[in-house]
């Protein structure tokens, strides 16, 4: 777990992969910047779509789109947060690299940040993105897995969701 990450967000991260908890699919607050509630709404899907009968491999370039959403608030984010683009350019990598991890290497080198460069300045607003980003490539690794793990892929989705409305409100308008 990350060390400077408040007790709140770690309280909500723990319920949102708790297997016995399903979170609201609801943010905190409406996030109201495009790029944040099209993020929303693909994860949604994805999570509903987990919820049936898809199968995995048909959810691999449609995870590909969320972590390409993701990526795609960088450059807005970066101006709000200029302290964690190299961080978030890094996490991007994952987008390409996914295929070559199994799920330990993945968690251990995006999720809990040994392949991402260290964050200097305000660590927590940094973490929301890269989640956003890395969840989605979690789940792509668990669904290629022989059996797929559908149900952790879906949890790793329902996971992004508690990050939108934080990610949003570093896109928000001050003031």
């Amino acid at each position: 777990m990350h060390k400077l990450l408040p007790l709140a967000l770690a309280g909500v991260l723990t319920a949102c992969s708790s297997a016995d908890s399903a979170p609201s699919t609801s943010p905190v607050t409406a996030p109201h910047h495009p790029g944040i509630v099209s993020y929303e709404a693909h994860a949604k899907t994805l999570v509903a779509d987990l919820s049936g009968n898809i199968v995995p491999a048909d959810a691999e370039s449609r995870l590909d789109g969320l972590i390409a959403d993701g990526v795609a608030l960088v450059p807005e984010l970066a101006r709000s947060a200029p302290h964690c683009e190299a961080y978030w350019k890094a996490a991007a990598r994952v987008r390409r690299e996914w295929r070559a991890m199994d799920f330990e290497a993945i968690e251990r080198g995006y999720h809990d940040d040994a392949a991402l460069p260290p964050i200097v300045g305000n660590a927590t607003a940094c973490y929301h993105l890269k989640d956003m980003i890395v969840h989605p490539a979690i789940a792509q690794v668990l669904l290629s897995e022989q059996p797929a793990r559908i149900a952790k892929a879906k949890r790793e989705l329902e996971e992004v969701l508690a990050h939108v409305a934080a990610v949003g409100a570093l896109i928000a308008p001050k003031g």
